[in-house]
């Protein structure tokens, strides 16, 4: 406990450091001459395409410029000025401006949909010329936002665009070959779509119809997904983490700045209001902050990955980098200019806390700009830092105890880990006896027996962090609920949530809120994380309508409630609640899992009979399993032999577990799946049988040959137990809704829907893995194949007649525990 201790207080620093480090990276970037000479090249391949759409359309370059880089959407990010003409001239031709102002206007052009149209058309006229095509007029309608007065209009106007256009703003030079052709097939069906409307006789062009020109990568759209918005809801701007004005500097924020800020608080643009703002320190810049807006879904695929480097966290993988990144591609960027861009948009994210440097670098990668992501080198390895080095942030942190220069890496070193054991209290309580404190606590026993000295360190900080809030009597429920998401963010939380869960860790932080602070008024509505704190199983909750919800709260409650009148229970109310969700079709069988799981919750001194005390105890074992697959998550394509009848049953069951609770195997219920094409195909033998594809996203898994989780698995079970652990776990009987790896890790028993795609179309199998694995296939499975791919015209003649090779042999560990009975048709 003492080591895990240490570790724990060295990741929370580098955690903490990180952040600090970042803060303090962003004006040597910012300032670096080659960051400046790169954004001010791009600015001016901008100001080139806007001049001539300014004579191409028959405006002037006012008119044009107002229209062309209003976006009313980015008027809260960080560096937004007030978009007139004059001010964002001064943006294209004065050197002394921010680079903050200046990638902002980038930014404005690429979300408000202006640089897509701009290439579209740009690529439409370079074929017809191509092509040999008459130059003529191109009809187009945008729906614009400029400024006038100060106020923000949104309008639609009719344009028409005169040949030319391609040759004066420069984009035919960087418009060729392959991405010429690219251009093109995206602005001919991106036009098709408004056909019904406008009969082909226009493009139309809107800040909110986001063009394919400019799509995230497939990595990006993944990780966007794992974030939640809308984080900060109850919270008032005043409690938010917005930026003051006067921590705005390199150089300080400008009168366009202010005057913008004017706009979003409804108040007059005037020099009156620029002194005053600048008069008060504490005067703050209604920036929105990414890390202030997003939830990272702790557990996810990228929160993962990130957690194995312990890489922070902000606001999830950066989307506006791979959108600005994008849009420097087709304006010609390439190679170490690319890189330069990279860090610029680095120090333009971090700066008002919208990403972390990792976010951006990991973004970026999509674009073959390679990073090394491991723990400290993050932020010293000069690849990552091109075009600057590592020796220009040699000041940022300061020296500790005669060590300098400092970096983050120095707080995951020995000689830090030394200098904290020493300072350390040694409690000299082994774990055990920790947790006995937790539940006193109100932290449940089942929780506490799945954790390590290191999950269990982290706890403990986290309840340190909990208890040591400052919550006032008079502090407003914004304040409240600002103090509780300043500890979502901080290290313990984030490392629980990702080695169990959110839910499971929000718990855990509900726990202890009420605990240590009664009277605070903080009590959690969300149902899923009451049910959690009682430890009903997530598998149990799952497709439940609200009445359900509500009905099983009634259960919750009554059983709370009940009198306990000589040592027996008073069931009345209890079966009240009971009947009425067993009539609203929650099977018998798991209402009694939740009803005696909740008696030995909240009445562990009555005796139960020996049936109540199994569903009590399976429903403690249910949570806990649920607890240790959240430490292992799995991705990729697995796939299962059957009928075609079962098969379509499984793709349109809206419960997996339920549809397979009637297969039979030594293993438990559940789809049986296997890693390969093959390796299983011998029960693809029989005439009829099909293949279904199973693409896993990050499904929460048990796996026998992870040691952590068997580790937390002998933890359940007598020593004397099972030398198949999952087996005298009880993995096998409790059917979870997980993904179970057994034998060698190549078989698994499917029962979640979560992250789960089932479809029978074979054509979807990339063909490298055809190519490798339909030689492999028995002679009946291969037939079986074969007409399976006919019937989705995929043509596998190419592979299907290979040597056919006899069935496949299971190695070693694969056979005490074989692949399952077919399932009966």
């Amino acid at each position: 406990m003492s080591k895990a201790r240490v570790d724990q207080q060295s990741d929370e620093a580098y955690y903490q450091k990180s952040l600090a480090f970042e803060q303090g990276m962003v004006p040597v970037i910012m300032k670096d001459g080659n960051i400046v000479t790169g954004v001010d090249g791009l600015l001016r391949t901008l100001a080139e395409i806007v001049d001539a759409w300014a004579t191409h359309t028959g405006k002037s370059k006012e008119e044009a410029y107002e229209r062309e880089f209003g976006w009313n959407g980015g008027d809260g990010y960080y560096g937004a000025f007030e978009m007139t003409a004059a001010n964002i001239t001064s943006v294209l031709t004065r050197s002394a401006e921010p680079v903050r102002k200046r990638l902002k206007l980038l930014y404005n052009a690429v979300r408000n949909n202006n640089l897509s149209k701009w290439l579209k058309l740009a690529a439409i006229e370079l074929d017809r010329k191509a092509k040999g095509k008459t130059a003529r007029n191109w009809r187009i309608r945008t729906h614009a936002q400029k400024v006038e007065h100060g106020i923000v209009k949104s309008d639609v106007l009719d344009e028409e665009l005169t040949p030319g256009f391609a040759e004066d703003s420069g984009l035919g030079e960087k418009l060729v070959g392959a991405q010429l052709d690219e251009l093109v097939k995206i602005a001919n069906r991106e036009r098709d779509i408004h056909k019904p409307f406008f009969r082909a006789t226009r493009d139309e062009f809107s800040p909110t119809a986001h063009s394919a020109v400019l799509a995230w990568k497939p990595q990006t759209m993944k990780a966007n997904g794992e974030r939640r918005f809308l984080a900060s809801s109850g919270i008032v701007v005043e409690d938010r983490e917005t930026l003051r004005g006067s921590e705005v500097s390199d150089p300080a924020i400008s009168d366009s700045e202010i005057d913008q800020i004017a706009i979003r608080k409804n108040e007059p643009v005037s020099p009156a209001f620029r002194a005053r703002f600048r008069a008060d320190a504490n005067s703050k810049t209604n920036w929105s902050q990414g890390r202030d807006y997003y939830d990272i879904d702790l557990g996810s695929e990228s929160a993962l990955i990130a957690h194995k480097v312990k890489a922070r966290m902000d606001a999830g993988i950066s989307g506006s980098t791979d959108l600005m990144l994008h849009a420097f591609q087709w304006l010609g960027v390439a190679g170490d200019e690319m890189k330069t861009l990279r860090l610029a948009l680095a120090g333009w994210m971090m700066a008002n806390r919208d990403h972390s440097f990792y976010e951006v670098l990991k973004a970026a990668e999509a674009y073959g700009l390679a990073f090394n992501p491991n723990p400290g080198d993050l932020y010293e390895d000069d690849a990552n830092l091109y075009p600057l080095t590592k020796d220009l942030f040699n000041n940022v942190l300061p020296s500790e105890k005669g060590a300098s220069p400092i970096f983050p890496k120095y707080y995951l070193s020995q000689v830090f880990k030394e200098s904290l054991s020493a300072s350390l209290l040694d409690t000299g309580k082994t774990k055990e006896e920790i947790h006995v404190e937790l539940r006193d606590d109100d932290i449940p026993s089942w929780m506490t027996e799945v954790m390590s000295e290191q999950d269990t360190a982290e706890l403990l900080r986290l309840r340190e962090l909990v208890r040591g809030l400052v919550i006032n009597a008079g502090d407003s429920k914004s304040q409240k609920l600002k103090k509780i998401r300043d500890i979502r963010k901080s290290s313990p939380y984030v490392y629980l949530g990702n080695v169990f869960g959110v839910l499971r860790v929000d718990s855990m932080l509900d726990t202890f809120v009420r605990k240590f602070h009664p009277a605070s008024s903080m009590e959690n509505d969300d149902p899923w994380i009451r049910f959690a704190e009682a430890g009903i199983p997530i598998t149990l909750l799952k497709y439940r309508t609200k009445e359900h919800f509500v009905l099983i709260e009634n259960l919750r409650v009554a059983v709370q409630n009940a009198r306990v009148i000589s040592d027996k229970l008073e069931e009345k109310n209890i079966n009240r609640a009971r009947i009425a969700l067993i009539r609203k079709g929650i099977k018998e069988k798991e209402v009694n899992i939740i009803q005696n799981g909740l008696i030995k919750k909240y009445h562990d001194d009555v005796v139960l009979s020996e049936e109540k005390q199994s569903d009590a105890q399976k429903m403690t074992r249910m949570s806990q399993l649920e607890m240790i697959a959240s430490m292992e998550r799995t991705s990729g394509v697995w796939y299962s032999w059957g009928n075609k009848d079962m098969l379509d049953r499984y793709v349109k069951a809206p419960s997996l577990r339920e549809a397979t609770s009637s297969v039979p195997s030594a293993q438990g219920s559940g789809l049986y799946i296997s890693s390969t094409l093959s390796r299983s195909c011998s029960y693809g033998e029989k005439p009829g049988q099909r293949v279904l594809v199973v693409t896993l996203n990050n499904v929460p898994t048990i796996n026998i040959n992870n040691p952590a989780q068997k580790e937390k698995l002998r933890r359940l079970v007598p020593p004397e137990g099972s030398l198949d652990v999952l087996e005298s776990a009880g993995v096998y009987g409790n059917v979870i809704e997980i993904l179970m790896l057994y034998g060698s890790g190549n078989f698994g028993r499917l029962t979640t829907n979560e992250g789960v795609t089932l479809i029978q179309d074979v054509s979807i199998i990339p063909e490298s893995e055809l190519r490798k694995e339909v030689p492999k296939l028995t002679d009946g499975a291969k037939l079986n194949f074969m007409s399976q791919a006919r019937d989705y015209k995929l043509d596998i003649t190419p592979w299907e007649r290979a040597k056919s090779v006899s069935p496949l042999i299971l190695d070693a560990h694969d056979i005490p525990i074989p692949p399952p009975l077919p399932f009966p048709v």
